[in-house]
């Protein structure tokens, strides 16, 4: 990168960044925070100009992960400097420390979003770059035959929490071992029961939550790694060998997992859905029966919602009083699917998310996960 072309754009990003006492923006795929850089050169002005070009070009190689797939990267252009400059809108020296012959800086690299979607357009590469909604990541260690949770699991979520899971678009966050954590029930998390998770859902204003297990014996290799719950592609329960105990690894693949799921999703693929649950009572066919008699000739539109009862038959009691009061849909069929849930056919007008804001104005959650639509109160 020539340093007359690399000063004005550090130049620019300096007095924007001077500036700026906003609140915090949401996450940007073309932003990249925190470049590290360090040289070494015959002078420090040599050493200062390589970090410049080479800050792009790490840059520009973080962004392009972010928003192409895998399979996609091989038909781009290697990320260097004299590719990346054109792109960048701005580059920012957040810090420096100079040498005699040596120079250590951290960078900030604005990249303009339709310069970088032109170059994926030219090498026929699309841009996935919609970031995730949010999960909650439940830290589970399992070794020795013993379960380790919470406090126990702490190495586990230090490696979880030292990993940027935005730069995969999928940002997460870990619980913090409250006291309602403590006293959730494991079994239920540990099968991807939506009414466990959903509690931590509600708990963490998340969108969606899972369990993140990792497995490992020093007497019983090979070492594994398994996600159950929903993460922001929706139901997930996969397992896989890992090559080693080495945490940070494995945090770094329950990255990529919930990245290749999401943009898997972006691009209209197809991933797992949630196996179906058969309703008790009369059996399926039965209540399918009596759910298209009781649609038949009712105007509007038809939505069927699993309802999540953390409270049992009180608590359904007080969604049905809710859902009445709402004067928002009317139940066409109720049916159990369980202790813990209620299929339900409803009938409204228009939108199925502004349907949700009428329902949270009466305290119930009304969401979209796993390819299916769940309610539950506050």
């Amino acid at each position: 990168m020539r340093q007359s072309g690399c000063a004005a754009v550090v130049l620019a990003a300096g007095l924007a960044l001077a500036s700026s006492s906003a609140p915090a923006a949401a996450f940007d795929p073309y932003i990249v925070k925190d470049l590290d850089i360090s040289i070494a050169a015959d002078s420090a002005v040599e050493a200062k100009d390589e970090a410049l070009s080479r800050a792009a070009a790490e840059g520009l190689e973080l962004v392009l992960r972010r928003i192409t797939r895998q399979a996609d990267r091989a038909r781009l252009p290697a990320p260097a400097a004299n590719i990346a400059e054109p792109l960048l809108d701005r580059l920012a020296i957040v810090s420096e420390r100079v040498g005699t012959i040596t120079y250590s800086g951290r960078f900030r690299a604005d990249f303009s979003r339709p310069a970088i979607r032109a170059l994926l357009s030219r090498h026929g590469v699309p841009a996935i770059d919609q970031a995730a909604p949010e999960i909650l990541i439940i830290p589970v260690i399992e070794t020795s035959g013993q379960s380790l949770w919470w406090a126990d699991a702490a190495p586990w979520a230090d490696a979880l929490a030292a990993t940027r899971f935005e730069d995969g678009l999928t940002p997460a966050r870990l619980p913090t071992n409250s006291r309602s954590d403590l006293a959730a029930d494991r079994d239920g998390a540990m099968t991807g029961d939506p009414a466990t998770l959903g509690d931590f859902r509600l708990r963490y204003g998340t969108h969606a939550a899972l369990v993140a297990v990792v497995r490992f014996d020093p007497d019983d290799a090979p070492f594994a790694l398994r996600l159950v719950g929903e993460d922001a592609a929706g139901f997930i329960d996969k397992e896989e060998a890992i090559g080693s105990a080495d945490l940070a690894a494995a945090a770094r693949r329950v990255a990529d997992m919930l990245s290749g799921r999401w943009k898997a999703v972006l691009a209209g693929d197809r991933v797992s859905a949630r196996p179906p649950i058969a309703p008790s009572g009369a059996g399926p066919a039965a209540a399918t029966a009596r759910t298209e008699t009781a649609a038949a000739g009712s105007p509007g539109s038809h939505l069927d919602v699993r309802v999540l009862l953390h409270g049992g038959d009180r608590e359904w009691r007080d969604i049905q009083r809710r859902l009445a009061a709402s004067r928002a849909v009317t139940v066409v069929a109720a049916r159990p699917a369980g202790p813990r849930a209620v299929e339900l056919t409803l009938r409204h007008d228009g939108d199925p998310r502004r349907l949700a804001d009428a329902l949270a104005a009466h305290g119930l959650d009304l969401f979209e996960a796993g390819g299916r639509w769940l309610l539950q109160s506050y």
